[in-house]
């Protein structure tokens, strides 16, 4: 599930419509044979299902109603996995996106964002 925000940013005295999203794209085969699932049912499915490897990189895009405003905009995107997702549980996470891209630590026992 995808989240933008929920109030009206103005930038330069002008109110701006709230962002939302229009649509995404999850490059399901593109991260599948990248991350070696490409073989999974869910990938080949319709609609395919993403499933990728944790602690792995994957590509993903999402179009809005209006452009992103980096100075204006707060954007966050929420994985939830299974019937009770749970944080504590690690089978829900709720992610900041920011306009440049950051890259993860090549080490996977440090963390990054």
């Amino acid at each position: 599930v995808l989240c933008g925000i929920t109030f009206s940013p103005i930038v330069k005295g002008r109110k701006m419509e709230p962002l939302s999203v229009t649509s995404t794209e999850f490059y399901c085969m593109e991260n599948a044979k990248l991350h070696h699932t490409d073989e999974y049912d869910l990938v080949k499915a319709n609609p395919p299902t993403p499933v990728l490897r944790r602690g792995a990189t994957f590509a993903m895009a999402i179009q809005f109603n209006r452009p992103f405003n980096q100075d204006a905009d707060i954007v966050r995107v929420r994985f939830e996995f299974g019937p009770k997702p749970n944080t504590i549980r690690g089978t829900r996470a709720v992610l900041p996106l920011r306009a440049k891209v950051r890259r993860f630590p090549e080490d996977p026992n440090l963390w990054g964002g």
